[in-house]
């Protein structure tokens, strides 16, 4: 298997031609044919030919109507980026031209509704019969060629993690420290930039998504357009897990990706039986499934050669660059490995790498220089390529996918260097929505090392997400506020109803914060708000509604929202903290009248009491008595039997039991109520 491949203008020329043609527009017959299949069909004794037939049109302008359904509004939003409107491509072909064609060849193969084309095997005379059709445009050859080794993707194959910090961010980046670190990524991490809310396509030979760096990852959908449904498991899965393992792994402390909280769908397109043409039109199929359902990028280690020339690299020629450009005129963002033919005779990128607006990814070592298996460019026409590049040797990943201990260890290739640069674009869409993919390519493009001076060895130089980001747009509030708080366990029924405080802080604004409560023992619960108790200070604090019986629990969490939408929970893990009311203890609280605890006090003064309050979650016996330095009885406030659920306010007026005054000097306040006891100092002065 080889990992990468291309498209061009001739795609884009032949999804717009949607009038109905007549047999005078049509070109003459030599120039319906492609001059490499009409060469090959002067010089061979071949009775057949695999062909492309491609139509101008998907039949009368009343003959469809857009189906329903066919595309999600997801695509829909993200194609009016790009100003694309016309939705023909989405319409099935044709069925008086399919129904023609099929008469006039030997067999068909596949149907291309993007490409408005199909696939068939024809005789010399089928051929130029076709070609007289005054609704066929073009008919070329599907290149053949021998099965050539793939270059190999080499690098340790460990089982086992490492634990590493990174210096950037407060992520546990583990083994992926370095490579993210080269491109930048931690500084979009700091950001709160971690792909969410884009949605990448896969293509590759297939997935084990059970193992521990994936448990956090969202895979909304997955494809076998192989062998038809949906398990993508099983022989090939190694290459496609790898590459998933690099750009959304989630497994802090061992492996993270740059995209790891990105939505993905997984499709299989390789048959790791051997390179057949027809993979290019399952990755066609499989990008059209993909830009359906609304995927942002996608993210290719496939790609072909073997039947083609280098000549066929001019961005017009390879199906798979064709329906890789088809892609990008709807808004997505085409991502895909320049290749591994470095060391090898063909030495250049592979379809559909070729493609003028498919993001072609070179490889380089950790030192900056380039992999020495990562493909050449120019493109047959002259176009630079690679455009940017990434790490290739030695990238960190699953190696091992059903690995109980992760599987991880490191491999080497333009595989794994593509997913880290679909990873930073994913990152570039959520700072910028807005973006198409060609504002996003040029912001990587002249962000990038060596964008002033670049080269057909590593295109624009290594990626910098960070610098990639502020070329497009000024950043905006990603990140969530942070709640603290201190969650009090039990709350006494003397001081019910509770106060509960946060401490909420954003890099901006906090729009709201408030508690979700609800009764454990009985009741429903609601929500309450909690109040700025000094502006902009970020401290909260609000009221608990629920009602103060002894023993009942409330669970209860704290939700805040920043100017941007932005919101968290604490608990974060969906779970709630219990307050119980009056279930332990007693409350005791000392204090001065009109003033709070004033300690010394002088004699003389106004308010000359001492107020003790204090709550019993059971009937006991209560004392509080006032003793002198030493230990004699001055007054006995309280001696009684109270509660349960008692609070009193009881009062010490500075006499003593003959209601005398009290001279200056050291009291002791005593209280005793069942198992609890405390004693408080008091100094009288005059």
């Amino acid at each position: 298997m080889i990992q990468l491949r291309h498209f061009a203008p001739l795609a884009i020329l032949l999804l717009h031609l949607t009038h109905e043609v007549s047999p005078a527009d049509v070109q003459p017959l030599e120039g319906i044919v492609h001059p490499k299949l009409r060469s090959e069909m002067q010089k061979t004794a071949r009775a057949a030919f695999p062909v492309w037939i491609f139509f101008a049109d998907k039949g009368p302008a009343d003959a469809y109507t857009m189906r329903s359904g066919t595309v999600t509004e997801r695509a829909l939003a993200r194609r009016a980026k790009t100003g694309y409107v016309n939705e023909s491509g989405d319409l099935p072909l044709y069925d008086a031209y399919l129904a023609a064609i099929e008469r006039r060849v030997t067999s068909m193969r596949t149907r291309n509704k993007w490409l408005n084309g199909v696939s068939a095997v024809a005789t010399r005379a089928q051929i130029e019969e076709i070609a007289a059709l005054p609704f066929v445009i073009r008919v070329q050859e599907i290149a053949r060629g021998p099965q050539k080794a793939d270059p190999v993707e080499t690098g340790s194959q460990t089982t086992s993690g490492r634990r590493g910090t990174s210096k950037t961010a407060e992520l546990d980046y583990g083994l992926a420290e370095a490579q993210l670190d080269q491109i930048n990524v931690p500084g979009l991490h700091e950001k709160c930039l971690t792909g969410k809310g884009v949605h990448i396509l896969m293509t590759d030979s297939g997935f084990y998504t059970e193992g521990r760096a994936f448990q956090n990852t969202d895979i909304a959908a997955t494809r076998d357009f192989v062998n038809g449904g949906a398990d993508v498991t099983g022989a090939g899965e190694g290459h496609g897990t790898a590459t998933l393992s690099v750009i959304g792994g989630n497994d802090p402390g061992f492996l993270i990706g740059p995209a790891f909280d990105a939505t993905y769908y997984l499709a299989r397109t390789e048959d790791v039986g051997g390179e057949y043409v027809q993979e290019e039109d399952f990755w066609a199929a499989a990008v059209a499934w993909g830009e359906s359902l609304g995927v942002d990028v996608v993210s290719s280690s496939v790609g072909y050669i073997d039947w083609y020339t280098y000549e066929d690299m001019d961005g017009q020629t390879a199906i798979i660059t064709l329906a890789a450009e088809a892609a990008i005129t709807r808004g997505v963002t085409v991502v895909n490995s320049a290749g591994n033919e470095g060391n090898a005779p063909w030495r250049y990128m592979i379809a559909p790498a070729d493609g003028e607006h498919v993001l072609s990814i070179g490889g380089v070592g950790i030192n900056g220089t380039r992999s020495s298996f990562s493909s050449f460019g120019p493109t047959f026409d002259g176009r630079i390529k690679p455009d940017v590049s990434a790490l290739a040797s030695a990238v960190a990943l699953v190696s091992s996918p059903r690995s109980t201990a992760g599987g991880y260890g490191s491999s080497s290739g333009t595989s794994f260097s593509c997913p880290l640069v679909a990873g930073v674009v994913a990152l570039l869409i959520q700072h910028d929505p807005t973006a198409t993919p060609g504002e996003i390519a040029d912001a990587l493009r002249s962000t990038a090392s060596q964008s002033t001076a670049p080269d057909t060895s590593l295109g624009y130089g290594i990626v910098d997400a960070v610098a990639a980001a502020e070329n497009l747009a000024p950043y905006s509030d990603h990140c969530p506020p942070v709640i603290a708080h201190d969650p009090p366990e039990e709350v006494s029924l003397a001081s019910w109803p509770p106060s509960i405080r946060a401490e909420v802080t954003d890099d901006f604004t906090v729009d709201s914060v408030f508690v979700t409560w609800s009764q454990i023992n009985g009741q429903d619960g609601g929500f309450f708000p909690l109040a700025d108790l000094i502006a902009k200070n970020g401290l909260y604090a609000g009221t608990f509604p629920g009602e103060g019986v002894e023993g009942n629990q409330f669970g209860y969490s704290i939700t805040a929202i920043d100017g941007a939408g932005n919101r968290v929970t604490d608990p974060a893990d969906g779970g709630s903290y219990t307050l119980r009311a009056g279930g332990i203890g007693y409350g005791f609280t000392l204090a001065r009248e009109g003033e709070g605890a004033t300690n010394p006090f002088e004699l003389g003064r106004s308010g000359a009491v001492y107020q003790v309050f204090f709550d019993l979650p059971r009937q006991e016996r209560v004392s509080l008595i006032v003793y002198d330095i030493a230990g004699r009885v001055v007054r006995r406030v309280v001696d009684r039997d109270e509660g349960p659920g008692a609070a009193i306010d009881a009062v010490w007026n500075l006499k003593n039991e003959g209601g005398e005054d009290v001279g200056p000097g050291v009291y002791f306040l005593r209280f005793e109520a069942g198992p609890f006891e405390t004693t408080e100092k008091i100094v009288l002065l005059r």
